[in-house]
């Protein structure tokens, strides 16, 4: 991962919540375009890849397999999530449980 400052972890979860869960959402939808948008080509070309890498790092565990039930995998996915990466901000890592326990309900 990049080296980033204080304000680059929170702009890049103001990014990931709008990249997956735009306002008034029901359910999960990933836009790249929207970060685009939002941020400009410039910063939204720097944080889309980093958005999704972040995502494929959540989406890395087995805690679906392996636990009783989704809100339970839910829970020890973020959990190892946010111990591999302390700085993403806590609302960007429920918008990714968000995300991971609709897609596999």
């Amino acid at each position: 991962m990049v080296e980033m400052r204080r304000e680059d972890w929170h702009l890049l979860g103001r990014a990931l919540v709008l990249w997956a869960r735009p306002p008034g959402a029901r359910y999960p939808q990933r836009s790249d375009q929207r970060v685009l948008d939002e941020f400009g080509v410039e910063v939204g070309s720097w944080l889309v890849p980093i958005i999704k890498k972040l995502a494929d790092d959540y989406y890395a565990t087995d805690a679906q397999w392996t636990v009783r039930d989704l809100g339970e995998a839910g829970r020890v996915a973020s959990d190892a999530f946010m111990a591999r990466n302390p700085h993403v901000p806590l609302e960007a890592v429920r918008t990714l449980e968000w995300c991971f326990t609709w897609d596999f309900k």
